[in-house]
């Protein structure tokens, strides 16, 4: 179902091809649940946007693949074979320029976006999208997804919302160590934030999802309402962009982080 106009289907260098997709799925899952392989493959371990604006359905799919490794599989075997997927009530169907998208690989094929990432984020994002098709790595505005999306998704998938503290602005100490304490295995806690407090990221304004799997801390331990504000972070552990670990800017204060979080929402596991 899916083509790159680039390296059309069926022919050399065909990023879409099923072999290829199933070998990714199965090093995605398990690298993503600490098994060791022997593939020599680059594949991001997680759920990787790469040049896209996908930052939203990256979390959702996240979340699937930690929580119900098979459903992740399967959805994207699923819209591999017949265009379209369910997940509890959570259906996907892409669009036909979704499935057949333009400038998809640059210098090697499929090296804009891993193949199994844009056949399930951006047939996510596709689905819900009313007037613009996402049909292009380039494309920036089908690519935003709004709070009240992904809420959506993880509730159709079959989880509850928990807690929701995003707001207009950004947040203070208090909101956000109520936010973080959340952080478990009973839940999944994401939130809107500025991209330039992820190493490497940039923009203005809420531009990017993530999802914390730990609380930030300073050269003093976890930060507390106590915390000075002026104090480096030197650890963190959330997802963003393929990658679960610190990830927070370089040399970024206490400050600096609460100015760039504009709150977040809690959810179940996916069952």
């Amino acid at each position: 179902m899916f083509n790159d106009r680039g390296y059309p289907k069926g022919g050399p260098g065909d990023p879409f091809e099923k072999q290829q997709i199933l070998d990714q799925l199965r090093l995605r899952v398990a690298r993503a649940h600490g098994r060791q392989t022997n593939s020599q493959m680059r594949l991001p371990v997680y759920p990787d946007q790469d040049r896209t604006s996908l930052c939203g359905p990256a979390v959702f799919f996240y979340a699937l693949l930690m929580d119900r490794p098979d459903l992740y599989a399967q959805s994207i075997i699923d819209l591999w074979e017949t265009g379209e997927t369910t997940i509890g009530h959570l259906h996907i169907k892409p669009s036909y320029a979704c499935c057949n998208p333009k400038n998809f690989s640059n210098k090697a094929p499929g090296d804009r976006i891993p193949p199994i990432d844009w056949i399930s984020l951006a047939s996510l994002r596709d689905s819900e999208n009313g007037l613009l098709n996402y049909d292009s790595p380039d494309d920036q505005a089908a690519g935003i997804t709004f709070p009240g999306a992904i809420e959506s998704w993880f509730v159709k998938a079959g989880a509850s919302v928990v807690f929701n503290n995003i707001q207009l602005g950004s947040v203070n100490l208090d909101r956000l160590l109520e936010l973080l304490g959340f952080v478990a295995t009973a839940h999944h806690v994401v939130s809107l934030v500025n991209a330039a407090m992820v190493d490497g990221g940039a923009g203005v304004g809420k531009n990017h999802w993530i999802l914390w799997e730990g609380t930030p801390e300073t050269s003093n331990g976890v930060i507390t309402p106590a915390t000075s504000l002026e104090e480096t972070i030197t650890h963190s552990n959330f997802f963003s962009w393929g990658m679960v670990g610190h990830l927070v800017t370089r040399g970024y204060r206490l400050d600096q982080l609460l100015d760039k979080i504009f709150g977040g929402q809690v959810f179940t596991r996916i069952p």
